[in-house]
């Protein structure tokens, strides 16, 4: 089989950027006690897969779906003392692996990745957006 890999880390990172496109906090002038700062990080993250393990006696399928975790931390500008945190898991839906798994490519050919980093900056995507509801929610 031929196997072209993904770089999702650089990807994540670009996403990030434009999903939150926010001034540094050093740029920050009179900063008042009740003002506060953001902090973003994609904690862990995986591509998905499907490999059928063959054994002499039975088959083992082995699979495990997209996932991606991200946290964030809001805090005072004025002492950096945190005020909350927060922790999204975004993870692909079983429907979605299972259509995704059962494609040509997915169970013979495999020509390229079953997930690559548009399937990623998706589920960053979503992440971010049900992180920035609970910061939202929560204020």
């Amino acid at each position: 089989m031929f196997w072209k890999t993904e770089n999702f880390e650089s990807s994540i990172r670009k996403e990030l950027e434009e999903i939150f496109n926010l001034p540094h906090v050093s740029s920050a002038e009179n900063v008042s006690g009740n003002d506060l700062g953001l902090q973003v990080a994609v904690v862990s993250y995986r591509g998905g897969e499907f490999l059928d393990f063959t054994m002499p006696s039975a088959h083992l399928p082995i699979f495990w779906r997209p996932k991606i975790e991200v946290h964030s931390r809001l805090y005072f500008l004025k002492d950096y003392k945190t005020f909350k945190t927060f922790k999204v898991v975004e993870r692909y839906s079983w429907s979605d692996f299972t259509r995704r798994t059962l494609t040509i490519n997915g169970l013979l050919l495999r020509y390229k990745p079953l997930y690559n980093n548009k399937d990623i900056e998706s589920l960053l995507v979503k992440a971010c957006f049900e992180l920035v509801g609970k910061m939202k929610s929560s204020l």
